[in-house]
């Protein structure tokens, strides 16, 4: 058995202690690699813990809404585990068809998944879900955003330079935003 412990991340120099807030896997669930495990607040900023490595949650050291400080350990996961849960699981049934995850379904305008390649942004897919929920604005909005994006291109072309190149891509980007939502 192969226990990893998971630890609070070193926190900035002015702060002292954080307040874990939910936890996303409870005792005896399988983690991924990456996958969040928890929320930790600071009076400064909300960060998000991933899982040091794939096996499963076997302790759960402080529960939500309790303070911990930085290196504290929290969690534990054992990396062995994985094998033995995965071995022991019946297999499921080929022919039903799971449905698409309710949030999707819903959704009036594109999702981002929370995570690709490697790539841990589950607060961005989180937050580009939600706003995807409201595309159906009214005209009038979706053409003021084709405004304030035209508008942005401008500026970035008369600033010039890197500064510039990055205005004028945000504009483009808000400006197709309004245009997508406006066409559906």
């Amino acid at each position: 058995m192969a226990i990893i412990e998971v630890k609070v991340p070193q926190l900035s120099e002015s702060v002292s202690e954080a307040t874990l807030l939910d936890w996303h896997k409870q005792e005896g669930q399988s983690v991924a690699r990456d996958e969040n495990l928890i929320d930790i607040e600071t009076d400064k900023v909300v960060l998000e813990l991933p899982a040091p490595a794939d096996g499963v949650l076997v302790r759960i050291m402080k529960k939500a809404r309790e303070s911990a400080g930085s290196g504290d350990v929290i969690a534990q996961i054992d990396t062995e585990a994985k094998a033995i849960t995965a071995a022991a699981a019946p297999p499921k049934p080929a022919a039903a068809a799971e449905p698409a995850p309710k949030a999707v379904q819903q959704s009036a305008g594109p999702t981002v998944a929370a995570s690709t390649a490697g790539v841990h942004a589950p607060k961005v897919a989180r937050t580009l879900n939600a706003r995807a929920a409201d595309a159906h604005m009214g005209a009038g909005q979706n053409v003021a955003l084709m405004v304030v994006g035209g508008a942005a291109l401008i500026v970035g072309a008369v600033i010039g330079g890197t500064a510039g190149v990055l205005i004028a891509i945000a504009g483009a980007a808000v400006g197709l935003y309004g245009l997508y939502n406006f066409i559906q």
